[in-house]
């Protein structure tokens, strides 16, 4: 890890915080608004500025981008409730494929590698992986699956 992704990760880390303090002040459009630029700059300093390029317009992401940066918008236009949901939906479209890898390494994880290993939980991640394969085949339009109960 080079000097520019440790940042990255310190931008993001700060960036949770704005946003927790954002939302626990009642959505404080200021908070929020500070916490999408530090993430934003955070995957940029993370990924380097071509590559994060093409992580955001990448024909297969556009929606989700066009999601994250309206949302992003609609905060700067004093509408932080309504913006921070887009963006939040917009962050998950984007972040989707990341979504195994995280879960992989929360499993070895000593307290919660546990948590991972309880039957509802494992219910969960499998309908959430059913779920993220279904939204990333389908370009994350019309979710209706038909899942076993």
């Amino acid at each position: 890890m080079n000097d520019y992704q440790k940042i990255g990760v310190t931008l993001s880390a700060i960036s949770v915080l704005f946003y927790g303090l954002g939302v626990v002040l009642f959505f404080d459009q200021g908070l929020i608004a500070i916490a999408s630029v530090l993430f934003t700059s955070s995957l940029f300093f993370i990924l380097g500025f071509k590559r994060a390029v093409r992580f955001f317009f990448a024909r297969k992401k556009l929606r989700a981008s066009l999601l994250f940066f309206g949302g992003f918008g609609l905060v700067l236009l004093r509408w932080p409730v309504l913006g921070t949901l887009v963006q939040g939906v917009g962050s998950i479209l984007l972040f989707l494929s990341f979504i195994p890898i995280v879960v992989t390494f929360l499993r070895q994880v000593p307290v919660i590698g546990q948590l991972f290993d309880t039957t509802l939980v494992r219910r969960l991640l499998r309908r959430a992986s059913m779920a993220s394969s279904y939204l990333e085949t389908n370009g994350g339009v019309g979710f209706e699956p038909k899942l076993p109960v």
